[in-house]
């Protein structure tokens, strides 16, 4: 389980590029077929993806620090681990 566990973790750094499309080819088709595989990671995109869509349609430009985006991604981690 301990594998599947850092795969996912290995995934999860790479979402924030994956959405905004700066993965290699490669990298972006092996992205896409483990989310497509894996629950808890599609999940974790599917959330990431409408918080970014729905942040973008708004008028109040918000800006996020690198210390709320790490306790985010902590979160985020710590809900994965939970349901394994």
């Amino acid at each position: 389980m301990k594998d599947g566990i850092k795969k996912c973790e290995h995934y999860l750094k790479l979402l924030c590029e994956y959405v905004d499309s700066e993965l290699s080819e490669d990298l972006h088709e092996d992205f896409k077929r483990h989310i497509e595989s894996c629950e808890a990671c599609w999940k974790a995109f599917r959330t990431y993806n409408i918080t970014v869509t729905l942040s973008k349609k708004t008028k109040v430009i918000h800006t996020v620090s690198a210390e709320q985006v790490e306790r985010l991604c902590s979160i985020v981690n710590s809900c994965l681990n939970c349901k394994k």
